[in-house]
């Protein structure tokens, strides 16, 4: 097991990170694999000479011509200094980012292809071709990701991920335009279905695969069918009943991820702050009880931020003071400077807080 500078192996140390919540298991496990191949293609050096030999044995350098590393080292005088590597190394590594690049490539022209496709025979395009169009699109991308081997290679991980989220937006296409074409259902009960079959995808993917795109794909799926349900469930609700929907479903969300059943948590955070900031700006539109719960969802935001000494809820409350506060007071103070005044307050109250967290970073 490979030591730090820092002393200790490498797997307790990132056994620390990840029960402080600096990175997630899978970002662990990760690091570990890449640093365990690392090792083991590094070549073993021969043992020192003693002090005594070493000036007798080796031989000097003359100027402009470099030593080359000991028979057998794998090292040469074309390599970096110091990195113990072959510089033919250079080309495997930069093979993963091209490989990823070809593959963000051809998905793109195989996408607006078919898009281009479906829009110049919308009119006349039968039913079973458009089932089959998406089918195709989910079925193939699914399975190129499934086989893509990631290894140690963040690049293949990343490539698995977009593959893998363009499969989840084909699976809801199908979904609706069979329970649409097909089933002749409602309007709602076609979002129904295809929010429900695109979120349960989207929960076996991410199952799968752990990444931040199908994170995000199963939050957006499963706040999308909450909001659907509660919408045709009470139809007089309006706006706020999908939005207050929305903010349960993100506070929720945002345990979840704290407590770390749910991951990477930096993509759990990001969509639980901006769930409940969308949900809150939904209420505001019918209830004045929405306003009261829009502006205290930012100071949850900006209180959790500071208490955990995340950065990322800080912006997100920061933005959405920026954006609720001013309105509120617009439509309770609407002949006066109340809402320049409350978006300078808001300024102030974030630099107070950005030097607070300065000092205290210094102190630690």
């Amino acid at each position: 097991m490979a030591k730090s500078a820092a002393g200790g192996t490498l797997h307790d140390q990132l056994s620390r990170w990840t029960s402080a919540g600096l990175i997630d298991a899978d970002q662990a496990s990760r690091i570990e694999a890449a640093e365990r191949v690392r090792t083991e293609s590094q070549p073993r050096l021969p043992k020192r000479p003693a002090a005594g030999l070493l000036t007798a044995t080796r031989p000097a350098a003359s100027p402009g011509k470099s030593v080359s590393g000991p028979a057998g080292s794998g090292t040469t005088g074309s390599g970096p200094i110091g990195s113990g590597q072959p510089a033919t190394d250079q080309p495997h590594r930069r093979l993963p980012l091209f490989v990823e690049s070809l593959g963000y490539l051809g998905a793109v022209i195989a996408v607006a292809a078919g898009a281009i496709v479906v829009h110049h025979f919308w009119p006349s395009m039968p039913t079973s071709a458009e089932l089959a169009l998406a089918g195709v699109v989910a079925v193939v991308l699914l399975v190129v990701g499934a086989v893509l081997h990631i290894g140690a290679e963040p690049a293949f991980g990343r490539l698995r991920s977009v593959l893998w989220l363009i499969s989840t937006v084909a699976v809801t296409a199908f979904a609706a335009v069979l329970a649409d074409r097909i089933w002749r259902l409602g309007g709602i009960s076609v979002a129904l279905l295809a929010e429900g079959t695109g979120t349960s995808y989207a929960i076996v993917l991410w199952w799968r695969n752990r990444s931040t795109l199908q994170h995000l794909a199963m939050f957006a799926g499963t706040a999308a069918l909450a909001a659907t349900a509660v919408h045709q469930a009470g139809s007089g609700t309006a706006a706020w009943g999908p939005g207050l929907v929305i903010w349960l479903v993100s506070a929720l969300w945002g345990i979840a991820v704290h407590r770390g059943y749910l991951a990477p948590r930096t993509a759990g955070l990001v969509a639980a702050g901006f769930g409940l900031l969308l949900g809150a700006q939904l209420t505001m539109l019918d209830t004045a009880a929405g306003q009261v719960l829009a502006i205290g969802t930012v100071a949850g935001l900006l209180a959790v931020g500071i208490a955990l000494h995340r950065v990322l809820l800080l912006g997100l409350g920061a933005a959405g003071a920026i954006v609720i506060l001013p309105q509120t007071a617009s439509r309770y103070l609407p002949s006066s400077a109340a809402a320049a005044l409350s978006v300078c307050a808001i300024g102030l109250i974030l630099l107070g807080i950005a030097l607070w967290l300065a000092k205290s970073r210094k102190a630690a």
